[in-house]
């Protein structure tokens, strides 16, 4: 059976099954057990999962420790047509939602992500930022397909919308938590939350730590904690509640993290030794990152019912990573990179009440980052060239920002059961950019290779400007209690895009400079159930995605300063992506919860003629290729079990992941040798809980199986060194827990 004929037969199968739904328990069995009602703040206001007109999966808080998941990368596997793939350091975080993704570096500071973070309202532009832990939060939400109406430009693929936990102000509570297992896995963590003036001021104090050693041998300088980190992760919150129709969250965290990267080994080529797990790099590839955010919302009730929302927010970001550029045994090239970013955000909501046959939020929003990007190349004393050994080059750009939108989003019911939906947004975004100058260690140097030193910052003398609307519009149908049916169609943008340039004019007259804002057109159609009152529920959508000008990265072996690789962003023509998503939650029985979900994907080019294959330096037509990171099948299932013992509970949990073969990050051309093969992972974990809920202790064990696939492939080439680097899963981790929680 072809994969067209799969799609059509698992689509009718899912919808039948969903619509038509099975019989209601009788009366008698209605109140045994039902699943807990998910609440989510997609549309900007709390609303039931069930209700919400938008492909959404929830990770709540205790789904995040039950299933062992630290960050953003772990609940990706847990979300259907979500892939956060492996990337070569801390600061990358290369993300793709329903089979679209666009490559770039934290370096590459004109360039904006496809999926957009969002925590408490704050949107978090690097995306470096999807990499932090999780910290203390009490769901995360992940909406597929673009959000350009509530949450704006850069969601054209999806957003994350993340929900910290907030200071209680009727009693004291906390939680410690402290973990240990191999490969030096040292983690801890804590929070408390104190009522400091009675129903008026809490406060809510949380701290993490944590440190692992490495899993990779280095076999040029001796290490084998290729793969260690360290982290430091910390977050207070005030609640202050001057009225009862007025509340006002402060939120100030920062995170600190260092690592020695696995940055990649050679798979195939070059210092390839047909061991896994071994690299043979000279200079050590490290990367720092230092994350601050502060943010104050505000929010105010009126006596008609109204809703008034403030956020302002502030955040202060710093990267900076070591590489070795061609990973060889010798010292030939080290990159040493850093990026520095600020922003500050404003954003005003008036929610209307929902107590009459129409409802809506409408809102303006505004921010301003001002981005830094500096480079040091460092020829190394193995550079063939001698008068080139132990010098070296830096330069760099800086970006501004400045972006401010208006928005609307309401329904309507035009019946009990019949209710349409939709919104527009404006929004308007201006970059512009300057050049450092290129500074030389020594002017001969940098003349033997062809790296024009300059001495002034000059400014490029063009804008990338933003300036469109973006809308949704749908119904939604009320088929029964239970069941919901939706259609939706929906527009979304992600703004231009500067490529970092050495000389702006010439750039500019080939074309290479900057590209133009990427556009999207989404079709979704679904159905939300819920089956033997509220026991099981069902999810469904279907989806069709049409890109214009899809940013995409292309480059060559030796185009860059000193014969470097090069890269730059450019426009392809247009891309599709069509599939659907399916979830099922069911409680088998009071003690054992059953999850599966399922996405199906097709993305390809639709029309790309002007690709660089990295081997050859050639251009070529990829039209009708698949989009890198766009595996057709991604499943999830978890079984939880709960039962009583030993005057306490124990509960056991086991999750299945499964993502299908996908090319990789820079694999646009659809080489074999850049093809990620398919892979299942397994997770476990068993708890035992006193009686009183209190005390906790876990053993945990990811990847059980000890699976060693590939998780990353890419084609390398620099001076004449041509390769496959790649990194291959990391191995099975296990450990113990104890928490408390007062």
């Amino acid at each position: 059976m072809n994969q067209s004929r799969i799609l059509q037969s698992t689509v009718s199968a899912a919808f039948s099954a969903i619509c038509l739904g099975t019989p209601t328990l009788s009366s008698a069995a209605e109140s045994a057990f039902v699943l807990e009602e998910v609440i989510v703040t997609a549309t900007r206001r709390s609303e039931t999962l069930q209700d919400v007109p938008i492909s959404i999966s929830v990770i709540s808080a205790d789904d995040i420790q039950a299933s062992s998941s630290t960050d953003l990368r772990d609940i990706s596997t847990h979300v259907p047509n979500f892939v956060f793939a492996e990337s070569n350091n801390i600061g990358q975080g290369f993300t793709s939602i329903r089979g679209i993704f666009s490559v770039s570096d934290p370096g590459e500071i004109g360039f904006d992500q496809n999926v957009g973070i969002y925590v408490d309202g704050v949107y978090f532009p690097r995306q470096f930022s999807a990499n932090a832990n999780m910290g203390e939060v009490e769901r995360v939400e992940v909406l597929r397909g673009p959000q350009g109406t509530l949450f704006g430009r850069n969601t054209i693929s999806g957003a994350v919308n993340i929900t910290s936990k907030k200071a209680n102000m009727e009693e004291m509570e906390g939680q410690l938590f402290t973990e240990t297992g191999n490969h030096g896995l040292t983690h801890s963590k804590g929070s408390i939350s104190i009522p400091l003036i009675e129903d008026k001021l809490a406060v809510r104090v949380f701290g993490e730590y944590l440190e692992t050693d490495g899993w990779v041998d280095n076999l040029t300088n001796g290490k084998d904690d290729q793969g260690s980190r360290e982290q430091t992760n910390s977050r207070l919150q005030l609640r202050y509640t001057p009225s009862e129709d007025t509340t006002v969250d402060f939120s100030v965290a920062s995170l600190d993290a260092e690592s020695l990267d696995y940055f990649y080994e050679h798979v195939e080529g070059a210092s390839n030794d047909n061991k896994k797990f071994t690299t043979a790099n000279n200079y050590d590839n490290e990367s720092e990152l230092d994350l601050f955010n502060a943010s104050l919302q505000v929010e105010h009730n009126f006596d008609s019912g109204y809703t008034l929302t403030s956020i302002t927010a502030w955040l202060d970001d710093e990267m900076s990573f070591a590489a070795d550029v061609e990973g060889m045994p010798f010292p030939l090239v080290l990159a040493v990179n850093a990026t520095y970013a600020e922003q500050f955000s404003q954003e005003f909501r008036i929610a209307s009440p929902t107590d009459q046959n129409y409802d809506f939020v409408a809102g303006v929003y505004y921010d301003k980052e001002e981005s830094d990007f500096v480079s040091d190349i460092n020829f190394g004393p193995g550079f063939p060239a001698p008068p080139v050994q132990n010098q070296g080059f830096a330069n760099g750009n800086s970006i501004d920002r400045e972006s401010w939108a208006v928005f609307v989003h309401a329904n309507y019911d035009l019946t009990e059961a019949l209710a349409l939906f939709g919104g527009v947004r404006y929004t308007n975004e201006t970059k512009d950019q300057s050049i450092n100058p290129t500074a030389c260690t020594d002017s001969f140097a940098c003349l033997i290779m062809g790296i024009a030193e300059t001495n002034e910052t000059v400014d490029v003398p063009v804008d990338v400007e933003l300036d469109d609307w973006t809308w949704t519009a749908g119904l939604r149908y009320t088929i029964s209690e239970d069941t919901m049916l939706y259609g939706s169609m929906a527009t979304g943008i992600k703004g231009g895009a500067f490529n970092n340039s050495t000389n702006p004019e010439q750039d500019l007259a080939n074309n290479n400079l900057f590209t133009e804002p990427e556009e999207v057109t989404s079709v979704e159609v679904g159905v939300k159930s819920s089956w033997l009152d509220n026991r099981i529920t069902a999810n469904f959508a279907l989806f069709y995605m049409e890109y214009d000008d899809l940013q995409v990265k292309v480059g060559c072996s030796a185009c860059g300063a000193g014969g470097l690789p090069e890269n730059s962003i450019t426009n392809a023509a247009d891309a599709e992506s069509q599939g659907f998503e399916l979830e099922l939650t069911a409680l088998a029985t009071e003690s054992l919860t059953l999850t599966l979900g399922a996405g199906y994907n097709e993305s390809e080019y639709g029309s790309f003629e002007r690709a660089v294959e990295k081997r050859t330096d050639s251009v070529v037509d990829v039209s009708g290729n698949t989009v890198p990171l766009a595996p057709k099948w991604s499943i999830n299932a978890s079984a939880q079990h709960e039962t009583e013992i030993f005057s306490g509970s124990l509960t056991s949990r086991l999750d299945l992941t499964y993502i299908d073969e996908r090319y990789g990050v820079f694999g646009v051309t659809n080489h074999r040798g850049e093809l990620i093969p398919s892979q299942t992972l397994v997770n476990g974990r068993v708890t035992y809980r006193t009686s009183n809920g209190n005390w906790g202790i876990s053993a945990w064990g990811k990847n059980l199986t000890d699976d060693d696939s590939l998780t990353y492939l890419s084609f390398s080439s620099a001076f004449g060194i041509f390769a496959t680097a790649g990194q291959y899963q990391q191995p099975r981790t296990y450990g113990l827990a104890i928490d408390y929680t007062f």
